[in-house]
This record gives structure tokens, C-alpha cells and sequence, in this order.
């Protein structure tokens, strides 16, 4: 018995460590060729679905609306849920969209679809959701804008850190980094698709629309919608050159809070990855899937640490090699994906409170029961760049 689940852990941890050296290799080594400018301007629908978070959507509506690009093309609509009538008006007075959110149980996918079913149905060509907190650079609509006239229908920007002011957001900010370069640039620079990440993602206005209308999960409403894009044969984009400035969870209690409301959709999504393989079966769709049995990064390369060296401990056979071998190339993927600055200016900050945030995933893990009955908001506090 125990020769059957070694087997299966080395060949589960073996399959694992490959697919992240392949993919963070291509990003290491791999460029993708520059957008060219486009001569026609789309008209931009820029949602913000907000729940309470007066103390920062103010600032970025306002960042939105002064993005370089044609006012007359550019909409800015909030999602209200929650905020304060002050914060209404003030939103509206700065020439916001601003559409009222109280339906329950409440979804950022349950937001989104209320705004669309409001909007006008041919007024825009492009929709970049954002979240409250998310300030953008100021050429960004017009490099999304040429990347949409080139022919593309789904883009997903590069989330990054605003700032970095604790450890916790340092080890927050390496991990977006590292997903950028795995699952972004890294799949497009390998043909496939990048993956989505909730926020700084853009869509043909139209297509979204119809999308979207199939989509009220709970939480982790951006991996149906991968699901559902990449099962229509549309590839997904990832534009490295268009930041989006994101806020980092401070602390091991909101980290906890938010992995948990991940690890319970990605267990969700387990079964319905299942379901679009066998309705759309492709390779973009088997990939998606098979990266939903994978553990956030930190969580795998803990576990096949840990088995390793109990193997070497206590067994000492053919099985030690392979776990040590998955191990050291997992470890490998995460060194090249890294962002460099991160490296440079946090990283033995970062390699203290690992531990820490192991357990932190560890007990997210075993609360996620409680995700997947409502609905899990992260608060913001920050509206610095």
C-alpha cells in the first residue's frame, strides 16, 4: 500500500514540477512580438464592481476616468454594494456610471451581469473590469485598444504590486509575479492560453456579454470565465506591457481569508474542468483543468519538501530520488519566475515568514468548507501607487 501511494505522489509531484519548469522556462527565455498601433479607437466600458469600499473606489474612479484616451469613447461604470450615499454622489458628480447592487446573495459575477443587463446593448466594443483598489498606467487603454483592433477578444493585463509594506504583501506581490510568468506569459509564449486573474482582464464587449450571462458563481467567478472563453476556441492574451496596480493582502489574517475563498473555488472548478473537456475537449481546456489540481505554490513545494525528506528519513528507496528530483525542479520554476526586484529588495524578508504563510494556506485549506456556502470579501485599505 504504501509502494502504491509513493508511486502516485512521485508521479503527481513529478507531473507538477515539469509543468512549471516547461512554463516558467518559456517565460524566462521566451518574447512574444510588440502590438501595432491601431488607427481606430474602440469605445471603452471600464467596470468597477465595489462592496464596501468607500475608502478607495473614489480614487480610482477618478484615476479611470483621466487614463489617456478619447473621453468620448471611455465610460466608467461602478457597481455599487454598499458604499456610502456620500460616496454615490460624489462618484456620479465625477461623471461615474454608478448602478446601485443589492441583490443576495451577492457575486462580483452577480454585480457585473446586473451592470451589463442595464447598459446599452451596441454603445461599446471593449469591457476592462477592474477592481476598487486597481489603478492602471496611463497608456493602457490605448495599448489594450490596439491589441483588441489586432483581433483579439480576451486580454488579461499584468497585476502588480502597488506598494510593498509588510512581508506578507512582499510574499503576496512574488506570488502574483510568479503567476504572471507561469500561467501568463509563459502559456502564451507556448501557444496557449494565459490565465485570468479576476481583475486588469478585458473582453469584446459583446462576447463578454454572452459569456458572462452563463456565469453566477459565488466565488472565483474569473476561472468559469476561463472555462467558458477558452471552450468557445477564443485564446486568451496577456498583455505584459499594460500594468495594473494592485493592493497586496498586509497580513496573515487577510491572506488566510482570501486563499480560502480560492481554494474553495479551485475545488470547484476541479469538477467543472471535467465537464468542459468533455463538451469542448481541446488542449487549452486540459491544461486549464489540469491546473486546477495543482496547489497554490507555496502549498506544493511545502508538501513535496516535507515528503522528501521523510522519504529519506524513513524510506531511503527508488521513490527518494524522484520526490528529491520534483523538488529541486519545483523549486527551480519558482527561482526563474520570480520577478528580480522582488528578489533583490525582499528576499530574505520573504524567506523568514515563508513558514508562517505555509501554515497560514494550511489552515485556509481546511476552512474553505465555509467559502463555498457565501460569499468572502478582502478588504482594501490602500489607494497609493
Amino acid at each position: 500500500m504504501i509502494t502504491v501511494i509513493s508511486l502516485l505522489a512521485s508521479l503527481y509531484f513529478a507531473a507538477a514540477s515539469a509543468y512549471l519548469l516547461f512554463f516558467a522556462a518559456a517565460s524566462f527565455l521566451g518574447r512574444r512580438a510588440p502590438i501595432v498601433r491601431a488607427d481606430r479607437e474602440g469605445r471603452f466600458l471600464i467596470l468597477l464592481p465595489v462592496y464596501k469600499e468607500d475608502a478607495v473606489i473614489l480614487d480610482s474612479a477618478r484615476k479611470a476616468m483621466a487614463l489617456r484616451y478619447n473621453p468620448k469613447k471611455l465610460d466608467v461604470c461602478v457597481i455599487a454594494d454598499s458604499l456610502q450615499g456620500v460616496t454615490h454622489q460624489a462618484l456620479r458628480d465625477m461623471g461615474c456610471v454608478v448602478i446601485r447592487m443589492d441583490l443576495t446573495p451577492r457575486s462580483k459575477a452577480k454585480a457585473i451581469n446586473l451592470a451589463l443587463s442595464q447598459l446599452p446593448a451596441d454603445l461599446y466594443d471593449v469591457c476592462l473590469v477592474l477592481d476598487a483598489d486597481n489603478h492602471l498606467a496611463a497608456d493602457a487603454l490605448v495599448q489594450i485598444n490596439d491589441c483588441f483592433q489586432a483581433g483579439a477578444k480576451a486580454i488579461q493585463c499584468q497585476r502588480v504590486a502597488k506598494e510593498i509594506s509588510t512581508p506578507i504583501s512582499a510574499l503576496d506581490a512574488i506570488s502574483e509575479g510568479i503567476n504572471n510568468a507561469i500561467f501568463r506569459k509563459g502559456h502564451r509564449v507556448a501557444g496557449l492560453s494565459a490565465a485570468l486573474a479576476g481583475s486588469g482582464m478585458a473582453f469584446e464587449y459583446h462576447f463578454f456579454k454572452e459569456v458572462m450571462s452563463r456565469i453566477d458563481a459565488t466565488n472565483g467567478f474569473d476561472k468559469d470565465l476561463e472555462f467558458e472563453v477558452i471552450s468557445s476556441g477564443i485564446k486568451i492574451e496577456y498583455l505584459e506591457s499594460v500594468p495594473v496596480f494592485d493592493e497586496k493582502v498586509s497580513s496573515l489574517e487577510v491572506l488566510q481569508k482570501q486563499r480560502t475563498r480560492w481554494f474553495a473555488a479551485q475545488v470547484i472548478n476541479i469538477r467543472k474542468g471535467f465537464y468542459f473537456f468533455t463538451k469542448s475537449p481541446s488542449l487549452d481546456v486540459l491544461d486549464k483543468w489540469w491546473q486546477m489540481w495543482l496547489p497554490s505554490r507555496l502549498l506544493l513545494l511545502g508538501f513535496m519538501g516535507v515528503v522528501t525528506l521523510t522519504s529519506i528519513v524513513f524510506q531511503k528507496n527508488g521513490f527518494t530520488w524522484l520526490f528529491l528530483v520534483a523538488t529541486l525542479g519545483a523549486g527551480l520554476a519558482l527561482v526563474l519566475a520570480t520577478p528580480r526586484k522582488y528578489i533583490q529588495h525582499n528576499g530574505l524578508t520573504v524567506l523568514a515568514h515563508l513558514p508562517g504563510s505555509f501554515f497560514t494556506l494550511i489552515l485556509s485549506l481546511l476552512s474553505m468548507g465555509r467559502a463555498r456556502k457565501g460569499f468572502i470579501h478582502t478588504p482594501h485599505q490602500s489607494s497609493k501607487v
